[in-house]
């Protein structure tokens, strides 16, 4: 149960630190940069708030080389506006594209292999791209374009243009009511339900800077540099090689564009019958004396998986992620189930709206982790947290993996539910998803 030792405020969330040296760092991909009011102090412990500095350009002697290289082109249709910064990182920059046909804006990712990355090149990012072509949805930035000229990379991408959570809250400078908590929340976890049930991908590095906002307000998972599939590699069929060998050949090509190959599973889209069969359930839970017990008791929580659907997750051990959103078994330094992960971090997320405060002081994290494991966070005074939202932030951030919940949990427990509902529907309505 959460009590009242002490909790960190929003300015920590700007730290935000890797919990890994090799972590790539593109959290600003695919968001427009902005210049964000910096939350007051007032009735904050400490004495200022630090802001994120804006970044032009890369750092460093390398950097300064790559920024020599870089110029506006065109690409296949699409012409890098290189002058047009959205964000930069410690391997990537990230400006604008036009189609142009269309004119159509998209973020554009280039990245340089020339630069000190340790294992990113060679792991992370044939992995990054190899599940990023496939994305289609709404819930997550998609992929429009992937070329290499020489030493860079260009990864085209959605235009979030209205910035990333963080930002948003920043701007707004208090916690966020609780009907728009709840409804962030279920597009967040829809982002998190097409990676998990539909694709069996986790995330590994979900946090606010990494929850996107496009032009109709509508929130996108974005930078997928820690992605993986949580299937097993034993038995790995046909085409898999293959891709895997494609994207080889295209990483060790000096010009070559990789084709995107949008995935057919189910989700991407989810048949009416689906559709349909979830939401009658959604209203059973409802309308029956059973769904009383729905919510995530303190004691007792209660778990309302499907049966026979849940497959084998292939455990982690790779030490990713920012400290500050990072489950307890990952900053203990065991392996983990990198679904689980996912799920706590959406339980940090869904706390910072909430409360406007992160739920632990990251600053020492053997502490951290005793505090995580006894559950020892507080609300806020001023927060106006209901029953059944503490009830959804004790089963997200529950200490026991086993016992946390799934993100079929969460979207259909009783404070989400509704919410929930109200996209099938609309979905149902548009039969696009």
């Amino acid at each position: 149960m959460a009590t009242n030792a002490q909790s960190c405020p929003l300015r920590d969330a700007f730290k935000a630190e890797p919990m890994s040296s090799n972590q790539p760092n593109s959290s600003t991909a695919g968001s427009a940069k902005e210049s964000a009011k910096e939350p007051g102090s007032s009735g904050r412990r400490g004495s200022s708030r630090k802001r994120p500095k804006e970044k032009e350009g890369f750092q460093g002697v390398e950097g300064a080389m790559m920024e020599k290289e870089l110029k506006n082109m065109t690409l296949d249709k699409y012409t890098i506006d290189i002058s047009r910064t959205l964000g930069e990182g410690s391997y990537a920059k990230v400006c604008t594209a036009t189609h142009v046909d269309n004119r159509r804006i998209y973020a554009c990712k280039v990245i340089n292999d020339k630069k000190e990355m340790g294992n990113f090149i060679e792991r992370f990012l044939p992995r990054e791209l190899k599940l990023m072509r496939k994305f289609s949805s709404r819930w997550v930035t998609c992929v429009h374009g992937i070329f290499k000229t020489h030493n860079l990379y260009y990864i085209l991408m959605d235009f979030c243009e209205n910035g990333d959570l963080l930002r948003y809250l920043q701007r707004r400078g208090a916690a966020l009511d609780e009907d728009e908590v709840r409804e962030k929340s279920a597009q967040i976890l829809m982002g998190v339900r097409y990676l998990h049930e539909d694709l069996q991908i986790a995330h590994r590095d979900l946090k606010c800077e990494n929850i996107l906002i496009d032009s109709s307000n509508r929130l996108k998972l974005g930078d997928f540099g820690f992605a993986r599939s949580t299937l097993p590699l034993v038995g790995q069929v046909e085409v898999d090689q293959i891709e895997d060998r494609l994207i080889k050949d295209f990483m060790t090509s000096s010009v070559a564009t990789l084709p995107i190959t949008r995935t057919t599973s189910k989700g991407t889209r989810r048949s009416s019958t689906e559709r349909a069969s979830e939401i009658a359930r959604l209203d059973k839970m409802a309308t029956t004396a059973s769904a009383a017990a729905i919510g995530r008791s303190p004691s007792r929580p209660s778990r309302i998986s499907d049966a026979g659907t849940q497959q084998a997750v292939v455990a982690s051990a790779t030490f990713c992620g920012s400290v500050a959103y990072a489950a307890p078994e990952v900053l203990s330094r065991k392996s983990y189930d990198p679904k689980k992960y996912d799920m706590w971090s959406t339980g940090v997320i869904v706390f910072i709206m909430a409360c406007f405060f992160m739920p632990f002081d990251d600053s020492d994290q053997a502490k951290m982790v005793r505090r995580q494991l006894a559950k020892k966070w507080r609300y806020p005074p001023e927060a106006r947290i209901s029953d059944s939202l503490k009830e959804f932030l004790e089963g997200m951030m529950e200490p026991s993996p086993k016992e946390r919940m799934s993100v079929m949990d969460s979207l259909r427990h009783k404070w989400l539910r509704k919410s929930y509902r109200d996209i099938l529907e609309k979905e149902a309505r548009s039969n696009d998803t």
